[in-house]
């Protein structure tokens, strides 16, 4: 058994290149998505190096195998270029079929016995499982870094300062008020509010979706910060829903600056 394996593996480490060109072409043919040029030219580049990781492994232990690291590096460009996970594990599945077609065609099957069939199978399995399982995780991490980018950008936009007299500043709040958006205002806004020398921060809320303890608790929060930095802070947009919930939760507002409308506010300042 041991001399079939090694002569399939030293056949496949001598014909990794040509194989390459064949399964790229292969997978081509066979799959209905549209797979463009420079997709395939990085597969093409990496698949030798995957081709080579299966030959070694038909001499070694599954053990050996994963402590080699030999890894089918898919780029997070893959990902951010379009190209969906979907798409990306199918050609790697096609490419161990055609794999084994190859063998099969060059006809390294056939002294081999059922048991030492099912060993290859086996092993080139426990391969191409491994790169899929490392595209999938490589494919999740790119995946979050990106939701946490737009994340990131939106509540950057969902909270503005925008400056609308000398010493004055507005920060119209929109959407839910959350936890990220919470620890931006302290760690981004009041840093950049001092930066601007603004007097006035107002804070506007009427386009928070609600209003309760938990925006209640960050608002004075955010209150005695701009407090200690010599900071006067308003709130507006406090519409009757918003004081009512207020009330029920018992919510008190004395302890702030508010007013029902922003144009209600720079009133009092004329």
């Amino acid at each position: 058994m041991e001399y079939i394996l090694d002569s399939i593996a030293s056949y496949l480490e001598t014909k990794k290149e040509a194989l390459t060109d064949r399964l790229i072409d292969d997978a081509t043919e066979k799959l209905d998505t549209e797979l463009t040029h420079d997709y395939l030219e990085k597969h093409r580049t990496m698949l030798p190096t995957l081709i080579s990781k299966v030959a070694k492994s038909l001499t070694k232990t599954q053990e050996e195998t994963e402590e080699m690291h030999i890894t089918y590096e898919v780029d997070p460009s893959f990902f951010r270029d379009g190209s969906f996970l979907r798409d990306t594990i199918e050609l790697i599945s096609t490419f161990r079929l055609s794999l084994m077609k190859e063998l099969e065609d060059e006809g390294l099957f056939d002294k081999m016995t059922r048991s030492e069939l099912t060993s290859l199978y086996e092993e080139v399995i426990f391969v191409f499982d491994d790169v899929i399982r490392n595209t999938t995780s490589k494919f999740n991490v790119s995946n979050q870094h990106r939701l946490d980018s737009i994340e990131a950008e939106m509540v950057e936009l969902s909270a503005p300062i925008v400056p609308i007299a000398q010493g004055i500043a507005v920060m119209p709040m929109v959407g839910e008020f959350s936890e990220v958006r919470a620890r931006h205002i302290r760690e981004v806004v009041i840093p950049k509010v001092s930066e601007l020398e603004i007097e006035t921060l107002i804070i506007d809320l009427s386009g928070i979706l609600a209003f309760d303890t938990y925006v209640a608790q960050n608002f004075f929060g955010i209150h005695d910060v701009l407090e200690l930095i010599g900071v006067e802070m308003v709130v507006t947009g406090v519409r009757p829903a918003v004081a009512q919930t207020s009330v029920q939760l018992g919510i008190n507002f004395k302890g702030l600056n508010a007013y029902g409308t922003l144009e209600g506010y720079l009133k009092t300042r004329t």
